[in-house]
């Protein structure tokens, strides 16, 4: 995603495949020169692709500091297997932390447009969305995937639906989410926030009920109808997993 005018590009989020990172390198070409980087969280699908870039990289300070932490054969090893074409890109890969960091909000100011990083925990306690005022449009990280299921393995969910509140407080029409085949309005943000909170629900019922993270995943249902993002289908039960043992741990205590 790269909002642009005449004084070049910021970048939201990079691929994390080599091979789409090169890609889109080619298409950017024509549009002018990458001025900035931002990482909306620090999930390894929006922060492996930094390294091909010069330009700094801006982001949360905690997301920062997850990224730190996050090790750097286990990242290789992974998107080696996910782009087998892309691995000689991967020789000499470090994983290229953000520069700049904020607290709450940051100002880009590029040529005729304000760029707004808002500090909007959900998704990732660290998450942050971009907010273009002159343009009406929110690039919304994974606090909004659009008819994709959303992922709550490492989420603050009342964190999450009083960020998605304070989007609604934005003059915005359109949202640019995370994931999804698609943009959408700002309607769709009780649909994201009804996820959520079906989840929640959930598995405060089943802890209720006395059952363990095993017994709930066999019987919670779907509380979330939508499908998995591309390629990742394989991964729905594991995913499914992931969010329940989160949520156990959250809710337990």
């Amino acid at each position: 995603m790269q909002p642009s005018n005449n004084q070049g590009i910021v970048m939201i989020d990079t691929p994390q495949k080599p091979t789409e990172v090169l890609e889109l390198q080619k298409e950017l070409q024509a549009k002018g020169e990458v001025k900035y980087v931002v990482n909306t969280e620090p999930h390894p699908d929006h922060f492996t692709g930094n390294y091909f870039f010069q330009a700094p990289v801006l982001a949360h300070k905690g997301a920062r500091n997850a990224i730190l932490k996050y090790p750097l054969q286990a990242l290789v090893d992974r998107t080696n297997e996910l782009d087998l074409e892309g691995r000689p890109l991967m020789h000499e890969y470090t994983i290229k932390l953000p520069e700049i960091t904020f607290s709450d909000w940051l100002a880009i100011n590029l040529g005729e447009h304000t760029i707004e990083l808002i500090y909007c925990p959900g998704h990732t306690p660290s998450e942050a969305v971009v907010y273009i005022p002159q343009e009406g449009v929110i690039f919304s990280g994974d606090n909004v995937v659009y008819k994709v299921k959303a992922w709550l393995h490492d989420a603050l969910p009342e964190e999450w639906i009083a960020s998605l509140k304070k989007l609604r407080a934005l003059e915005a029409d359109i949202i640019v989410p995370g994931h999804g085949d698609d943009i959408c309005s700002m309607d769709y943000l009780s649909q994201q926030e009804a996820l959520i909170s079906n989840w929640t629900k959930a598995v405060k019922s089943a802890i209720k009920a006395g059952l363990n993270e095993e017994q709930a995943l066999a019987n919670i249902g779907n509380p979330d109808p939508f499908p998995m993002p591309k390629g990742c289908k394989a991964m729905a039960p594991q995913v499914d997993k992931m969010i329940i043992e989160h949520l156990f741990q959250l809710y337990r205590e």
